[in-house]
């Protein structure tokens, strides 16, 4: 639209430069480009519609217009007079381009994903040309669902969320320096899958009303279980994180296993008077246990008693909403290795650097070795320090109460 202060005398001069942005001095007859068709708006002689139909696309496009009132006085806009007197858009014809992405970057057609916490990553490519300041896609349909049940598991659009992020511009001139950075708009569904096969479709638009849908199937594993190798007699062991559903339960976990009772000591208890050890035992006849302790908590170390050499097997979850903590007392507490990020060991003196802490013990079944001991700031032989291992207990002797931060 193209409004003046007075009526004019006829109807503006517009034209529309592709790519050349105008420069000071130019006369208004030197830019060339597509002349748009004016129209005068009903009822007035001083608002126009211009109507422009491009031909080809280009990166940024510069208006400049010519108008005369009717005692001959001219003025143009446009034409670079000041800094200010720039007048540009952009053009958006098509509509973005879209791929799926796991949490970790990887393409997810075809993908196998571990069960629980999964991030299904709809990537739109809305860049045109390097310049494109128009990268808005918002997802207005989606569709997750089984493919092997046919179980639509949600079509919730408002558990899409993300930003924009650098991607791969498969149009850029790698020669060019610097080569020019592509940018894509992220939409990411995160949500909790048990194994099976499952497709995710998705459709976006952009700032303009350009539409795109895209689909793609992925599967969905079993995750590995963390496994606790155990031996004939007296074991001490833990987990490094939180049990799938029901998998600590011990009458779940050791029921078919050559398991005769768990135990554990709890510091807390003595400070209040109690019996600081808990104990099940085993019902010979039914395989279930009896006693204090139902299931297996990360965090804590348990004394199990094997008759023969066997292998827990424990699925365990992603980490949660905020990071684990143990609380500890002054004096022995039974604890074990928690691990926020997936590693199987770290040094003991970091993992147990939020308490005062002397000493720690771990016990080994295996004849001739028993009671294995860790001192605060110890080396091995080498000088290199002494690690805490994933699956194993340990009996750390805390100089007062603090809290554990894994």
């Amino acid at each position: 639209t193209v409004s003046s202060t007075e009526d004019l005398r006829i109807n503006p001069q517009v034209t529309v430069v592709a790519s050349t942005k105008p420069v000071k001095g130019m006369a208004f007859d030197a830019f060339t480009g597509d002349a748009p068709t004016v129209s005068l708006q009903t009822g007035s002689l001083s608002t126009w519609q211009a109507t422009f139909k491009k031909s080809g696309q280009a990166e940024r496009y510069y208006l400049v217009v010519k108008g005369e009132d009717r005692a001959g006085n001219e003025a143009i806009v446009g034409d670079a007079t000041n800094d200010e007197d720039i007048i540009s858009f952009q053009l958006d014809a098509k509509a973005p381009s879209l791929t799926f992405k796991d949490a970790a970057g990887e393409d997810l057609e075809d993908s196998k994903q571990t069960e629980g916490a999964v991030w299904l990553v709809a990537q739109f490519d809305e860049d045109e040309h390097a310049d494109d300041k128009s990268r808005k896609v918002t997802v207005t349909a989606l569709t997750l669902m089984n493919t092997e049940s046919d179980e639509v598991v949600t079509e919730d659009v408002t558990l899409v969320f993300g930003d924009e992020v650098a991607c791969d511009d498969h149009d850029a001139d790698a020669d060019a320096d610097p080569v020019p950075q592509d940018k894509c708009a992220e939409r990411t569904v995160a949500v909790d899958l048990t194994p099976g096969m499952y497709n995710i479709k998705v459709t976006g638009v952009d700032a303009v009303g350009n539409e795109t849908t895209g689909n793609v199937d992925f599967e969905v594993t079993e995750a590995e279980p963390f496994e606790v190798p155990l031996r004939p007699g007296q074991n001490f062991i833990s987990i490094p994180g939180m049990p799938m559903g029901d998998g600590g339960n011990i009458d779940t976990l050791l029921a078919d296993e050559a398991i005769s009772s768990i135990s554990t000591y709890d510091r807390s208890r003595e400070l209040q008077g109690e019996n600081p050890w808990l104990r099940s035992t085993k019902d010979l006849e039914t395989g279930m246990f009896s006693g204090d302790i139902t299931a297996i908590e990360p965090g804590k170390a348990y004394f199990i008693n094997s008759t023969a050499s066997v292998t827990l097997e424990i699925t365990l979850q992603a980490a949660g909403d905020l990071p684990p903590t143990i609380p500890v007392r002054q004096g022995y507490n039974a604890i074990g290795f928690w691990s926020v990020s997936g590693d199987t060991e770290a040094e003991i003196d970091l993992y147990l650097g939020s308490i005062g802490w002397s000493v720690a013990y771990s016990y080994d079944p295996t004849p001739g070795k028993g009671w294995e001991v860790i001192r605060k700031d110890e080396t091995d032989a080498a000088g290199d320090p002494l690690n805490i291992e994933a699956g194993r207990g340990y009996l750390v002797y805390a100089l007062y109460d603090s809290v554990l931060t894994p």
